[in-house]
């Protein structure tokens, strides 16, 4: 996997692993975030923001 995204990206292998270990951070971060919100609100209404939330991600990427 290394090598493909090193070649494709022009990054170092240690530049790859930096990026992977801060989505792994942000990833479960955030879900000690949406945890406590599902308990108090509905998980459809914490799963319907984020998807709203992810949308408005790749609209302001692309």
């Amino acid at each position: 996997m290394f090598p493909g995204l090193s070649e494709e990206f022009a990054a170092s292998r240690g530049e790859i692993a930096l990026v992977f270990s801060i989505s792994a951070f942000v990833f479960y971060s955030l879900g000690a975030i949406a945890g406590p919100l599902a308990d108090r609100w509905s998980s459809r209404a914490v799963i319907a923001a984020g998807l709203v939330a992810m949308i408005a991600g790749y609209v302001g990427a692309s």
